[in-house]
């Protein structure tokens, strides 16, 4: 079989394997595996998946947007419950921020002393693996990047010189008005106001006026005004207004007001204005269900702030 001579030639030279979120996620994910799971178990041959990939997985088994939600829950019990799990080893922990971190800072290691194998179906992220193992700093074991087809087989992620500026051209398109959803994985900036929703993950800065909804996941800031809710997890910074609801995590700064509730988790720094002497007060804050008007005023802080001294310079007398 093809996919079988595709994978031999990088077992036989002892490959590490390792496979992305959004492979898994792929609708050919299941028949890909199915083809190759006999070669893997009879040459005591597994896949490696890192706990932040798991992670991901998990949190989209609880999306807003239900064909992900769907494949996400399939494939997540195929991985730990279903005939295939045993094709499968887990590695690390969960203490990245996001898995394409994560692979970065993991083959960046590994390439010193293993071949490495990544399964993955983003171009982004692929151009990027493919560049550490061409470092001319370090000399580093082969890296090999690959895809699955919608035919359910594996082949090689062809990046070739002109991977640069198809990707340039692909940003230019984001750089202007959007009346419409953004569908599917962005990767870029998207410098100008979009008018609709961004559907699917979102992987760098939003740099004006966002009229719609982050309805996935949105790692990057959002430089200016969001007149919507982020419906899944935010790992950056709102530097200026949010008119909307972040309904899941929010890991990261927010530089002004939130008009709205946090429906999950908010970990980070709230910088409110203080008109009085035009600095800002830094609050820490773990929130869960909260609403704006329950955090404290600036003159709150400050009245917080005091008391919490007094009481410490009693305790010490």
């Amino acid at each position: 079989m093809k996919i079988i001579m595709f994978l031999e030639k990088y077992t036989k030279k002892g490959f590490s394997i390792w496979i992305d979120t959004c492979s898994i996620l792929h609708e050919q994910f299941q028949t890909c595996m199915n083809n190759i799971a006999g070669f893997l178990t009879g040459n005591n041959y597994k896949i490696k998946i890192t706990q932040t990939v798991l992670n991901e997985l998990t949190k989209h088994t609880s999306s807003s947007d239900e064909e992900l939600k769907a494949n996400a829950t399939k494939a997540l019990e195929l991985i730990t419950q279903g005939n295939l799990k045993n094709i499968f080893e887990v590695y690390g922990d969960s203490s990245h921020s996001f898995a394409d971190n994560d692979f970065l800072a993991l083959f960046t290691q590994l390439r010193l002393k293993e071949n490495i194998l990544f399964i993955t179906q983003d171009v982004a992220l692929a151009s990027d693996v493919w560049d550490l193992g061409d470092s001319r700093s370090v000399r580093s074991k082969c890296i090999e990047v690959a895809k699955i087809t919608k035919n359910g087989l594996l082949e090689e992620f062809e990046i070739d010189d002109d991977f640069e500026d198809d990707y340039e051209d692909y940003e230019d398109n984001i750089n202007r008005n959007y009346t419409s959803d953004l569908d599917g994985e962005s990767i870029g900036d998207i410098n100008a106001r979009v008018k609709g929703n961004i559907k699917g993950d979102y992987k760098n800065d939003i740099n004006e006026i966002l009229d719609g909804n982050i309805l996935g996941d949105m790692y990057g800031d959002i430089n200016g005004k969001m007149n919507g809710t982020i419906q899944g997890s935010m790992y950056g910074d709102i530097n200026g207004i949010l008119n909307g609801n972040i309904l899941g995590n929010m890991n990261g700064d927010i530089y002004g007001k939130l008009n709205g509730k946090v429906m999950g988790k908010m970990t980070g720094t709230l910088h409110v204005h203080n008109s009085t002497n035009k600095g800002a007060i830094q609050e820490n804050i773990v929130m869960h269900d909260v609403q704006m008007d329950d955090i404290p005023s600036p003159d709150e802080l400050k009245q917080k702030i005091k008391t919490a001294f007094e009481n410490a310079l009693r305790n010490l007398q």
